[in-house]
């Protein structure tokens, strides 16, 4: 509905076009709603807070793998769209959204961590946790710099592999739990992941990079990820703001570690299993690059620097 307002102002829906006749939007009622149509229409696709309920029900009821992909592929393609229309096409009404994104920013990162704290299904947890990310990269949208794009782009990235991996050793858990208990109704429930560092050493030990990395530990992809892009965030004189996401990854470290907890520090009397093959060669390939980019990050941030350069 927003692009239509917005092809019936300027009369194209090339980004390149929109952006050379945007002028005519410029101060007017519809482009304003043209703006919030389009937040809403692509913060719904990346699970911004309060247009976010589709996710947690989503990835809980799909299969892990499917979660897997919807929190990977499918919500970092809409960070794509997301900066090329507002980056290119909007960027004249950039006084109109700056501060919607500020405050979406704020709420979406608090809300999905404060939330995820409460959950004893994984994958809600983690449904919850990737919808705090989405508000930490939304912070570029505020800062609008190279160095915070290419933050937002690496964290994204990074957020793919870390995320995924996450999913597929949930699905793993799953699988181990399905082939004991076929009957079993919450086969992703925190309880079954006890003991588990015994019963699924590869997994549990994956299981640990991962959520690690999602909560910003350092030598991981997702500490240098978010170091670039809260250090750009204070680089811009927006101390608030940083602060505000430093205080959010501190609280996601506590729901993180409690898997941790449950995998290396609680009992379990089940034996020790042969973990799915396929299951392990994902996990595997995910965690080589979670640890590559937070080892030798420098490439990984050139490429994100670069493509920066494409939208500011």
């Amino acid at each position: 509905f927003g692009i239509s307002f917005i092809y019936g102002a300027t009369g194209t829906t090339s980004i390149p076009g929109v952006a050379a006749n945007i002028d005519i939007l410029l101060g007017s009622p519809m482009g304003l709603l043209s703006v919030v149509l389009m937040i809403a229409g692509l913060g719904f696709k990346i699970a911004l807070v309060p247009f976010h309920m589709w996710a947690p029900d989503t990835y809980q009821g799909s299969p892990s793998v499917v979660s897997s992909l919807l929190a990977a592929g499918s919500k970092k393609m809409g960070f794509v769209a997301a900066f090329k229309v507002f980056m290119i096409a909007l960027i004249a009404l950039q006084a109109e959204w700056t501060t919607a994104f500020a405050v979406l920013a704020v709420i979406t990162m608090t809300l999905g961590n404060v939330v995820a704290l409460s959950q004893t299904s994984v994958k809600r947890m983690l449904a919850y946790s990737s919808v705090a990310q989405a508000g930490y990269i939304t912070m570029a949208f505020v800062v609008m710099s190279k160095t915070a794009l290419a933050g937002a782009i690496l964290y994204a990235l990074s957020h793919g592999f870390m995320k995924a991996g996450a999913f597929i050793a949930t699905a793993a858990v799953v699988y181990m739990v399905l082939s004991e208990k076929k009957d079993s109704e919450t086969p992703d429930d925190i309880d079954n992941f006890r003991g588990l560092g015994r019963r699924m050493p590869v997994t549990a030990l994956c299981m640990t990079i991962f959520l690690f990395a999602l909560a910003g530990i350092p030598l991981t992809a997702g500490y240098m990820s978010k170091f670039v892009l809260f250090a750009s965030t204070i680089e811009a004189g927006l101390v608030w703001l940083a602060v505000i996401a430093i205080l959010n990854s501190a609280i996601s470290l506590f729901y993180y570690a409690r898997v941790v907890k449950y995998m290396y520090f609680l009992p379990s009397d089940g034996e020790k299993i042969a973990e799915p093959m396929p299951y392990t060669f994902a996990m595997l390939i995910a965690v080589i690059f979670v640890l590559a980019i937070g080892f030798w990050s420098e490439p990984f941030l050139y490429w994100a620097m670069e493509a920066a350069k494409v939208l500011i």
